[in-house]
């Protein structure tokens, strides 16, 4: 193993970062839950964790700090989109060593599972110039908007038929039925004849 790999063992920074993102909690379960950053996890192909990390990552074995990641996607039913999607492997890497021998996949896409399928595309681009050794990483997206309108309609009062099966309650019912016919203007039936002959 070489320094620049025991460098990216647990640290406290990957501890820290994880707490903070508890506050994703506080936000509504319909809101899209996006979490982006250099987490220092080198994710490999382990056919147990298949469904949160995917099978693209660039890594065959896994550090610890790949655990917390995994544990923290799956608890919070998250996926890591950044090992989801097949690339090249030169379009993996996300960090470059400073004497520049050997490159890594540790920024990573964390996003919800049910929202896995707005993203399009993920994966680094080598020629952005951002004065640092971490390559710059990019996630194309859809955003689905629900165009549903709410509408407010008087709904339909519907009628206890049940209740009629009591003599009492239909007595009643024909006696204010009678009222209202009695009450209502009733036009001839000749009249009625030429309406329906239209």
């Amino acid at each position: 193993m070489s320094t620049h790999q025991r460098k990216y063992l647990p640290n406290r920074k990957m501890k820290a970062s994880m707490t903070s993102y508890r506050t994703h909690m506080k936000c509504p379960s319909y809101d899209v839950k996006i979490v982006i950053g250099d987490i220092n996890a080198q994710i490999g192909k382990d056919d147990v964790y298949c469904p949160t990390i995917g099978k693209h990552s660039l890594h065959e074995s896994t550090n610890d700090n790949d655990y917390c990641l995994i544990q923290f996607a799956t608890l919070n039913n998250m996926v890591i989109g950044s090992t989801m999607l097949p690339h090249k492997n030169i379009h993996k890497c996300t960090w470059i060593a400073p004497d520049r021998l050997f490159e890594i996949q540790i920024d990573h896409m964390v996003i919800d599972a049910r929202h896995m399928s707005d993203l399009l595309d993920i994966r680094s681009y080598r020629g952005g110039n951002v004065d640092s050794n971490h390559y710059l990483v990019i996630a194309r997206m859809t955003a689905r908007i629900s165009n549903i309108k709410m509408l407010r309609e008087e709904r339909i009062r519907q009628f206890c038929i049940s209740k009629l099966q009591d003599e009492n309650m239909t007595n009643m019912y024909v006696k204010r039925l009678e009222e209202c016919l009695k009450l209502s203007p009733c036009t001839g039936g000749e009249m009625i004849q030429e309406e329906w002959d239209l």
